[in-house]
């Protein structure tokens, strides 16, 4: 369960080519841990934190470059405390039977910097260009890239193929399965903490007529409802410890007249 608070600020230059932004969150969660199943009857496995805090200050600065192109650059500092590990996790040990459950320490700091660059490369044709920098306290440094190339079709279909690379480093806590030692600290077997690179590439479907795709009332309302837009996605997802995936996405955009 969580619970946040939030809140931003901002100005525009008077001509609208600059724009600087600030934004502060703070998440509360609630969490009942679950544990491995034969974990459960052993006291001292159960965590005795359930709570974590979440804090979040952001800034945006965005600037028009010239008539084709656009860009911003943001800065995040993420703090958090409480349980940070995922209790259901398995960690196995070196030359040893025993079992436990995932431990980390309990508060982290993370520094994402972000870059993003839009190029009208014509009328028709979109270049949206992405790079994110990050780095923690557990030990990752990331590098992350993405491209969208949006191509209009007509006045209301738009295509568009993306692509997004990732790299990172392990975090000191991980390791792989039965290389732990049993006088470690904190340890985790999690591979979403290893080093890794994954990329995903997928193609994307934008249909938005002038007029919506139709109109129609809700029985509890009054008020007329225009079906605005329909966007299909789809993405193929590889990374570098085997995992493989597809994923298909549908949204569907509506508005109350």
């Amino acid at each position: 369960m969580s619970t946040n608070l939030g809140g931003q600020w901002g100005f525009r230059s008077e001509n609208g080519n600059r724009a600087l932004n600030f934004s502060v969150t703070a998440l509360f969660d609630l969490i009942i841990p679950y544990l491995q199943v034969e974990l459960r009857r052993t006291p001292d496995a159960v965590p005795t934190q359930d709570k974590r805090q979440t804090y979040n200050f952001s800034t945006t600065y965005a600037q028009v470059i010239n008539k084709r192109s656009q860009a911003s650059f943001t800065g995040e500092f993420v703090w958090q405390r409480g349980l940070l590990a995922t209790t259901f996790h398995r960690v196995y040990f070196q030359d040893d039977e025993a079992v436990k459950n995932e431990t980390l320490p309990n508060s982290r700091f993370k520094l994402p910097l972000g870059l993003r660059l839009n190029y009208f490369v014509a009328d028709f044709l979109v270049a949206q260009l992405f790079y994110r920098f990050y780095l923690d306290d557990f030990g990752i440094q990331a590098h992350t890239g993405h491209m969208e190339l949006p191509v209009k079709l007509g006045t209301f279909f738009t295509i568009y193929p993306f692509y997004r690379f990732h790299t990172q480093t392990a975090a000191r806590y991980f390791q792989p399965y039965k290389l732990h030692k049993l006088n470690e600290k904190f340890y985790t077997s999690d591979y979403d903490l290893s080093a890794l690179s994954s990329q995903y590439l997928g193609l994307g479907l934008h249909y938005a007529p002038l007029y919506g795709l139709g109109r129609f009332r809700l029985p509890w309302s009054k008020k007329t409802t225009l079906f605005r837009s329909i966007d299909i996605r789809y993405g193929n997802y590889s990374r570098s410890d085997g995992l493989q995936a597809f994923m298909i996405s549908l949204d569907v955009g509506f508005l109350i007249l």
